[in-house]
């Protein structure tokens, strides 16, 4: 039989055995619940300012081809639309995707820029065919909505992504509450 000092003793050394064990569960799933949420900062928030710098320059590529139709100003015009150019394709670059939505935005891209190659050679030249111009303007603004749609699945699927981590870190921390309610209750029963 047990007597009262030897029960004090072995009560005090479960709570501690509890208590060392739970503060490793804790400690270890508060390291994963920082690396998602490094994760969340230093990948996901950036991935969507990307895809955000991409959309910008999309629509200013546009209005800049617009603009060039209405005043066919090449010399004024021309670096910018270069510009908006280079930093969709550095922020596609800078994604790293391997998705289908990525892989048909490069490829609207591609069909973009040989487009703006016939916009410029149409409006460059002295006899402008203005029907030619009108049809390129639609192809555009049809290329702009492809790449927009192309866009927003991207978006998508990285706000997917950082609702999925941000629900499994939410849960172990959910789970560390409950262990650490639990550990108070029976710590309080075993004393």
């Amino acid at each position: 039989m047990l007597t009262v000092t030897k029960r004090i003793w072995l009560s005090f050394m479960l709570v501690l055995v509890v208590g060392c064990s739970l503060t490793m569960i804790i400690a270890l799933s508060g390291q994963k619940v920082s690396e998602v949420t490094h994760d969340l900062v230093n990948n996901q928030i950036p991935r969507l300012a990307l895809v955000q710098q991409m959309s910008s320059a999309v629509i200013e590529h546009e209005r800049l081809l617009y603009e060039y139709y209405a005043t066919t100003e090449r010399n004024h015009l021309w670096p910018k639309i270069l510009e908006s150019e280079h930093l969709f394709l550095s922020a596609l670059q800078s994604l790293k995707l391997n998705s289908e939505a990525s892989i048909s935005l490069l490829a609207e891209f591609n069909q973009l820029q040989n487009l703006r190659k016939k916009i410029d050679n149409n409006l460059g030249n002295r006899d402008i065919d203005w029907n030619l111009a009108r049809d390129h303007l639609v192809q555009l603004t049809e290329m702009g909505k492809n790449a927009k749609l192309h866009l927003n699945v991207i978006s998508q699927t990285i706000k997917s992504e950082s609702l999925q981590v941000s629900n499994e870190s939410q849960s172990r921390i959910q789970g560390m509450i409950n262990m650490v309610a639990i550990f108070s209750f029976d710590a309080g029963g075993v004393v």
